[in-house]
């Protein structure tokens, strides 16, 4: 239930900042998409429900959920995310060979959540409320470096792995 959130939050933020300002609860809500993450993982574990296919739609949830909050930068502030955008277009190429490269070995995607990921989520975390609170862009800069770096662990993960496994 808490995957489906996450994906309709990351929607209701980029309509939201669609005019290119945010409603105050845009925050919150960003807050609360980041929370239904953490905590959905935990309680499916709890109740032993976090099968390969819960594991693949959390991580399409958070594609969603991402992809919703770099469009809604995009449209709050296009100048900040101009500035960086080598780095993100770098970001979202490794992140589709990481993808491609597990449809090819494995025939679908994979989920790992590995530590170096746990960091990319802490520093996304940290990048978008500094972003959005116009705090600095130092924290923008630190979750697409991370974020790449975890791509690159993902392809090596993939690489030594002889079969599909969602965590590792």
């Amino acid at each position: 239930p808490l995957i489906g959130l996450r994906a309709l939050v990351g929607l209701y933020l980029l309509l939201d900042a669609s005019d290119g300002m945010i409603e105050p609860q845009f925050i919150w809500l960003f807050v609360l998409g980041v929370l239904s993450d953490v905590v959905d993982g935990e309680l499916l574990r709890r109740q032993h429900l976090d099968d390969p296919t819960c594991r693949s739609l959390d991580s399409s949830a958070d594609a969603v959920f991402y992809m919703s909050v770099l469009m809604s930068m995009w449209f709050v502030r296009p100048e900040v995310v101009s500035a960086h955008m080598l780095f993100i277009t770098a970001l979202l190429l490794t992140q589709l060979c990481s993808w491609m490269f597990c449809l090819l070995k494995f025939g679908k995607i994979t989920s790992y959540h590995s530590y170096i990921a746990k960091c990319w989520g802490l520093t996304l975390f940290l990048g978008t409320i500094s972003f959005f609170t116009h705090s600095s862009t130092f924290f923008l800069l630190l979750p697409l470096l991370v974020g790449m770096l975890s791509n690159v662990e993902d392809m090596v993960i993939t690489a030594l792995m002889p079969c599909w496994k969602t965590d590792v």
